[in-house]
């Protein structure tokens, strides 16, 4: 059993160090605006996750069958359960995948942390740069050109580019 738990902890390592490599290629992508290849990360991410969701399914499984006599049911931790375990070998293998995938864990965060800020300053330059196409929005003035209250001038319809599309 342990050698499954050992196996998960490997393959859970594997994926969250390429998402990892994902995310840091995504901060180049994002920065030379390449939306093609963001995409294609995009997806590449989601198939990753998909698997990290079955490895943490099997990793739950594995240690609630292991540890159910010596652990309560709301601390399966990974800590909880060496604490458990009897010194030996595989017991260091797994704190050291252990300890591996808890590192690449949090900068896996801090790389998201970076992609999220960037991401929303382009979508803050690009809702600026369609501000700046977009007409003025003008107070009403009493009069139109037709000489009716309350009419729209022909200066307010008209506009250089058509936002509406």
């Amino acid at each position: 059993m342990l050698d499954k738990l050992e196996t998960v902890l490997s393959h859970l390592l594997e994926y969250h160090s390429a998402l990892l490599d994902l995310g840091k290629e995504k901060i180049t992508v994002i920065t030379n605006k390449d939306i093609d290849r963001f995409e294609k990360i995009t997806l590449e991410e989601q198939a990753l996750v998909r698997k990290i969701e079955q490895e943490e399914k099997q990793r739950v499984t594995l240690l609630k069958e292991l540890f159910a006599d010596h652990i309560p049911a709301d601390a399966f931790t990974l800590e909880n359960c060496l604490q458990t375990m009897p010194d030996s070998l595989q017991k260091e293998r797994i704190k050291k995948t252990g300890s591996l995938l808890l590192a690449t864990i949090e900068d896996l965060i801090q790389c998201n942390t970076l992609n999220r800020q960037l991401v929303r300053d382009s979508l803050n330059y690009v809702n600026f740069t369609l501000d700046l196409l977009r007409p003025p929005k003008l107070a009403p003035n009493n009069y139109g050109s037709t000489g009716k209250q309350g009419a729209p001038s022909m200066m307010e319809k008209k506009s250089m580019f058509d936002s509406q599309a």
